[in-house]
């Protein structure tokens, strides 16, 4: 049998066989967050064309109080079947995950993980009922639990699941327990039994969920790269330099180093938070917030000011550690420079092809200073370089 994109280490599923003659497949794309502005998933949904149905795992909810208690029952099913083996699994997963400092509370973020098996089973029911007559599906699922709620439901012959981690799944969370990193391990892992093609941001993710799940390789890496490309100048280093940070994430993105007056901090801050508002322990007084759509916004500050784009995030989660974000994307369309936090998979390709600066902590001044050198220009021309270099597939991140 052939398995078109199977994982290499995993047998073929009888849910593979090919579909009886003139039978469709129904294209549905999982999700668990809101699709505008996301890429990624706009990306998929073209591929799978216009009678694709999207279903949003956190709309489902049983109905009955009979079907709420068995949708109970299968979530405890679920998390003390992925609580067997936790020593060996323990010893597999720690040489990555003990560098990421795991909380200290066992059982942190297990609530969430119930909240979200829930959403995932419920969903498994969603499914049955909206394929009565046993079609087969062409499921695209995005995220863990949405992946989770696929394999749950029912799988007839001839359908295919993709499964696309947007990040490293079991840990990209900043606060979580061991009992949580076991529990979607172990979810991750079923997951992976019945993925026809897994998907990835980078390939030093692909190497830790091989490591992880004992896979040779992985289908597919497909970088979040799904912004056009503009042509670059690099402006007179007379005014401050500018610090731009894009992106809904307002938490663990090290923003409050930024939450200081422009002459302390040797920069002007300008952000686009898509709609998000900042944590109270915030101000973002000092910052330029920027509109909504901010596409002409960011193309006139980066052709006025020298930039860097802020692509820094605390180390705690592994997933922030070995991100490659959409960020880092956008700023190579627009040809701006990076600015990485030390210790990240992301500051390690900055300083490999010499596309911005590392942050240290303490040396924001020093790399205000240095953007109003030569070096500025050099970290320009080294962007632009390494952009189409990526798309050629002549570099590998």
């Amino acid at each position: 049998m052939n398995c078109m994109h199977a994982v290499n280490s995993l047998p073929c599923d009888s849910w593979r066989d090919a579909p009886r003659p003139g039978r469709r497949l129904l294209a549905t794309m999982l999700v668990d967050d809101d699709i505008e502005g996301d890429k990624r998933v706009q990306q998929a949904a073209t591929e799978l064309g216009q009678a694709l149905r999207v279903v949003d795992i956190r709309d489902s909810v049983a109905p009955g109080l009979w079907l709420r208690w068995r949708v109970l029952a299968q979530v405890t099913r679920l998390i003390l079947q992925g609580l067997r083996e936790p020593r060996r699994r323990r010893e597999l997963l720690a040489p990555d995950l003990d560098a990421a400092r795991l909380s200290r509370f066992p059982l942190s973020g297990l609530l969430a993980c119930m909240r979200w098996l829930t959403h995932a089973v419920g969903t498994a029911q969603k499914l049955r009922a909206m394929n009565p007559e046993g079609e087969p599906w062409h499921i695209h699922a995005h995220d863990l639990y949405c992946a989770v709620a696929a394999v749950l439901g029912p799988m007839p012959p001839g359908s295919r699941l993709v499964y696309d981690a947007h990040e490293l799944e079991i840990h990209r969370n900043r606060k979580v327990g061991w009992v949580r990193v076991l529990i979607e391990h172990a979810l991750e892992q079923r997951v992976l039994q019945h993925t026809d093609e897994l998907r990835v941001v980078n390939h030093r993710i692909a190497d830790t969920m091989g490591r992880w799940y004992r896979l040779p390789q992985v289908s597919s890496v497909h970088y979040n790269d799904h912004y056009p490309h503009h042509p670059v100048s690099v402006p007179p280093p007379g005014e401050r330099p500018t610090l731009v940070y894009i992106g809904k994430g307002v938490h663990g993105r090290l923003l409050e180093r930024l939450d200081r007056p422009a002459d302390l901090l040797g920069f002007d801050v300008s952000v686009y938070l898509l709609g998000s508002a900042l944590p109270s322990s915030i101000s973002g007084k000092y910052w330029q917030h920027g509109p909504l759509h901010y596409e002409a916004d960011l193309l006139a500050r980066v052709a006025s000011r020298r930039c860097l784009m802020w692509c820094c995030a605390e180390s705690l989660s592994l997933s922030y550690r070995l991100a490659t974000p959409n960020k880092f994307f956008q700023a190579l369309a627009v040809g701006m420079p990076v600015l990485a936090a030390q210790g990240t998979y992301l500051a390690d390709i900055v300083s490999e092809h010499g596309i911005g600066a590392v942050f240290e902590g303490g040396n924001l001044g020093d790399i205000a200073a240095r953007t109003r050198t030569a070096e500025f220009e050099g970290w320009v021309a080294r962007v632009v370089h390494f952009r189409e270099r990526l798309r050629r597939g002549e570099v590998r991140i």
